[in-house]
């Protein structure tokens, strides 16, 4: 990753093109990102950000989504369960189709099981 700079965006650390609108200079967010570079444990921005830097220079979008709290519960989410296995959904289209010329429609039976003298009678 690239160290960080003035003259580059904190978050993503990409170049800042001086005529880039999105880019904006914080000041009052300050303490935002402080706040989720130590939940995202991003150790250099926090470090790079206590030590007071005359100018801090994000983009924009890049600032959203840095402190977004619901992008860092997608991401604390993803990587909480990454070493967990999913169970995968059981769709009815996967499972054996109801067979309804051999199979009892009241209790799944098999036909063949059902002994001749238990049929009731019309």
């Amino acid at each position: 990753m690239l160290p960080l700079q003035e003259s580059a965006c904190v978050i993503c650390r990409q170049a800042i093109d001086s005529s880039d609108p999105d880019v904006a200079e914080v000041s009052k967010g300050l303490d935002r990102l402080i706040e989720y570079s130590d939940k995202y444990n991003d150790t250099d921005l926090k470090t790079y950000l206590m030590s007071k830097p005359v100018t801090v220079r994000v983009h924009n979008s890049c600032h959203r989504r840095y402190t977004s709290k619901g992008r860092f519960a997608q991401a604390t989410c993803n990587t909480h369960s990454s070493g967990e296995s999913v169970q995968q959904k059981l769709l009815r289209s996967a499972t054996n189709a109801f067979n309804w010329k051999e199979h009892c429609f009241f209790s799944a039976v098999l036909y063949a099981m059902i002994p001749i003298s238990t049929s009731v009678a019309l």
